[in-house]
């Protein structure tokens, strides 16, 4: 929501972080609660509803992002240049490869209900990953 830049509807979150409308819907209700974000009436669509970040949002998340960027020059430090690069690169391949995956393994939803359907996927019972132990 931050990084949007603008006050986002409640699928924002269900489509980009929380799997269901439903939970989605309950996390906003919890920010709300502890007062990082407001709700407001979309004017370009009265059944809608969008979320914005309050200032005490604003600010939390602020000392959120400089904490993370504390701890990621921590745990780098003791790197050389070139180690780091490599690290980022690979924690890079692993963010797309974990996002690929979420995709890819996502319920379907059932047109008729809006709920969650279970499909059995054949590969879920086992990981294997190339060049590791089998």
């Amino acid at each position: 929501m931050h990084d949007a830049g603008s006050p986002q509807p409640i699928n924002f979150f269900a489509d980009g972080v929380i799997s269901t409308a439903s939970n989605a819907t309950q996390m906003v209700d919890r920010l709300q609660n502890e007062g990082f974000v407001q709700r407001t009436r979309n004017p370009q669509d009265r059944r809608s509803v969008l979320v914005q970040l309050t200032p005490l949002g604003k600010e939390r998340l602020a000392r959120g992002h400089a904490r993370r960027q504390q701890l990621a020059q921590a745990l780098f430090a003791p790197m050389s240049v070139q180690e780091r690069a490599n690290a980022l690169q690979t924690l890079r391949q692993l963010l797309l490869l974990l996002e690929d995956f979420q995709r890819e393994h996502q319920e379907p939803l059932r047109p008729d209900s809006g709920k969650a359907q279970a499909t059995p996927h054949p590969d879920r019972s086992s990981v294997h990953m190339q060049g590791g132990p089998s």
